[in-house]
């Protein structure tokens, strides 16, 4: 697939940890995803906002179209980005206020950048998740670090099948499965299933791309996706503004201990 480089030495996905505060620009390419959405397809700039971008996670917002007018933090995002003289600028600072009074998270149990949640929608599988939070200067992607990268999955393997020796598959989502230095690390059966799904708007999965280590933007990345957008003229070519779309795969997780030799 066709699209702006991917520094795959700073790679982040999956989830930005509470307390991280991300830059105007990243947050400025939504809103004119969302405003081209609306445009093109007819629906209000708030739905847009609601189901084409995950303005609302940044947020920390728990809103569907049907609940948007019962969530009062929504109401006031929403009102003020209609009636700004600067919608961007009093977008960000809405954001970043949104921010302060954040707690730090939980802990995931993760195992370095890598955990699991399990079950996963009541059922025997297990949903991988990755996060960039390496801080060796090398990324975490790069050859340097992959034999890192597989030690922690050896670890978390190694407590899945501990724990929960009901696991019967492995299953990921991302737009990371469509790069080499994401998929060397995991079985051919796993990479042999992988199918693309599209591109899931609301969700980091395919937002993501769009940032570096540390949440710091992807300037080329972000400036490209920006102009494609804008030259758009339907939904279609809108969402296929995207570098990568999502893709989805899932094997027995049987394949996973017999690459990393769990037992």
């Amino acid at each position: 697939m066709n699209g702006p480089m991917i520094d795959l030495l700073h790679l982040h996905q999956e989830t930005l940890f509470p307390k991280l505060n991300l830059s105007r620009e990243f947050i400025c390419a939504q809103l004119v995803f969302a405003r081209k959405m609306s445009e093109l397809s007819g629906i209000s700039l708030e739905d847009a906002l609601i189901e084409c971008t995950n303005v609302r996670t940044l947020l920390s917002l728990r809103v569907t179209r049907e609940t948007a007018h019962e969530v009062p933090e929504w109401r006031s995002f929403v009102e003020g980005l209609q009636s700004a003289e600067n919608p961007d600028d009093w977008a960000y600072r809405f954001y970043l206020k949104s921010k302060e009074n954040e707690t730090e998270p939980k802990d995931t149990d993760g195992f370095g950048c890598f955990w699991y949640s399990y079950p996963f929608r009541d059922t025997p599988a297990v949903r991988l998740h990755f996060g960039n939070i390496d801080g060796s200067g090398h990324g975490a992607l790069s050859l340097e670090r992959a034999d890192t990268r597989r030690g922690e999955l050896v670890k978390l393997l190694t407590e899945i099948r501990t724990k929960h020796p009901d696991a019967k598959t492995m299953r990921g989502g991302s737009w990371l499965y469509n790069i080499e230095p994401y998929r060397r690390l995991f079985p051919p059966e796993y990479i042999a299933s992988i199918k693309a799904v599209g591109y899931e708007l609301p969700f980091w999965v395919l937002w993501g791309q769009f940032l570096r280590g540390g949440g710091k933007p992807n300037h080329e990345a972000i400036h490209t996706f920006v102009a494609a957008v804008e030259q758009a003229t339907t939904p279609d070519e809108c969402e296929k503004s995207f570098p990568y779309q999502v893709m989805r795969p899932e094997c027995d997780i049987r394949h996973f201990y017999s690459y990393y030799n769990i037992t």
